[in-house]
């Protein structure tokens, strides 16, 4: 990733806010489980959980369980 990172230089710093790897990795797991679970596509998903609301949930959802969460962010929709 440091090479990456050096090779992109200042364009990487600009592309946005950097989140870290345990709210990314809940994110992703989050989204996989529901597909899994329920089958719906990904874009069917992002209707009930971009990122940005899954972001400003995460303290009150991550104890949760998968299941939980879904209905959680079903509901708010």
């Amino acid at each position: 990733m440091e090479e990456v990172i050096d090779e992109a230089g200042e364009r990487f710093e600009k592309l946005g806010e950097v989140y870290p790897d345990e709210l990314i990795y809940w994110i992703g797991y989050i989204y996989r489980y529901w597909h899994y679970d329920t089958r719906e596509s990904s874009k069917e998903i992002y209707k009930y959980a971009p990122v940005k609301i899954m972001k400003q949930n995460y303290e009150r959802l991550y104890m949760m369980t998968p299941e939980e969460v879904i209905v959680q962010l079903r509901e708010k929709n």
